[in-house]
């Protein structure tokens, strides 16, 4: 599809590819936050969750929005309709710019990944440059120039994914994704206070973890940390549980997908399920 329908500043819009891009995150220029979002048959997930984190990211930007959760709802399955797309990346952005607000909303059709990457899992390798972590707030910001960065580094070394690391050696997070590892039954991931994102997927694994009984930490996290895991999986609204098979060239339990993660992968699918019923 050449043009998209989308929502920007009030007005239901044809978009080329161009103008899709230049709204995006780390493109778009002045201050604000955004949302990424998976529908699935039409429906946006864990919307609720989603528009909480957006109005909580502009009140820290003190950015007045001016409208209501129930109209950005509304206004986003207008998108998804118009477009006739059911199964879709939706993302969500607010932002000011030399004074003025504005409002976008981009729904395109999701290529899901192919199930085999699923069993092969992530390629995934450590980003060449440290990060500050007083330079990330715990919200989905527009300025995103970091994460794409070391996203488009890993796409150049032929991997899927790049882990972040501060200057004390802590891992952060992924450039899209949070991170989490298995080592002897015990769930980890890193703990909110090295300024990782809460991710809404990052929340509710860790919820399919407490009602599957598994122990989960959040903890400081080493790279080495990484390499010795029983296993490693990252997460987020697109890709929800993706298994990482190689960091750096280091095999992760002999490349094979670990009983715990193929556990929280269908809990989390019964979940998504669930909602999608009601």
């Amino acid at each position: 599809m050449n043009q998209l329908l989308i929502f920007l500043d009030g007005k239901i819009i044809k978009a080329n590819r161009s103008l899709i891009e230049n709204l995006s995150p780390g493109v778009v220029t002045g201050q604000g936050v955004f949302e990424t979002m998976r529908s699935y048959r039409g429906q946006v997930f864990a919307l609720d969750r989603h528009l909480i984190r957006l109005y909580r990211g502009l009140k820290v930007c003190e950015i007045k929005i001016s409208y209501s959760k129930k109209e950005l709802s509304k206004f986003i399955d207008q998108v998804l309709a118009s477009n006739r797309l059911k199964e879709a990346r939706v993302r969500l952005s607010v932002w000011h710019d030399q004074d003025k607000q504005h409002v976008a909303i981009v729904c395109q059709n999701l290529s899901l990944q192919k199930r085999n990457i699923y069993r092969q899992g992530f390629l995934v390798k450590t980003y060449s440059k440290k990060i500050n972590p007083e330079k990330l707030i715990n919200i989905k910001s527009i300025r995103y120039d970091p994460f794409l960065k070391a996203g488009l580094e890993a796409k150049q070394k032929g991997c899927d994914e790049s882990v972040l690391i501060d200057s004390k050696g802590r891992v952060i997070e992924g450039a899209r994704t949070n991170i989490f590892f298995v080592k002897d039954n015990v769930l980890y991931t890193p703990a909110l206070s090295v300024k990782c994102l809460n991710g809404i997927t990052r929340r509710l694994v860790i919820e399919c973890a407490k009602k599957l009984m598994i122990p989960i930490k959040e903890v400081g996290v080493q790279l080495a940390d990484l390499y010795s895991a029983d296993e490693v999986f990252l997460t987020n609204s697109i890709l929800e549980i993706m298994p990482a098979s190689v960091l750096e060239g280091h095999r992760i339990n002999q490349g094979i997908v670990g009983p715990l993660t193929k556990r929280l992968q269908k809990t989390y699918q019964q979940l998504v399920k669930k909602s999608l019923s009601k």
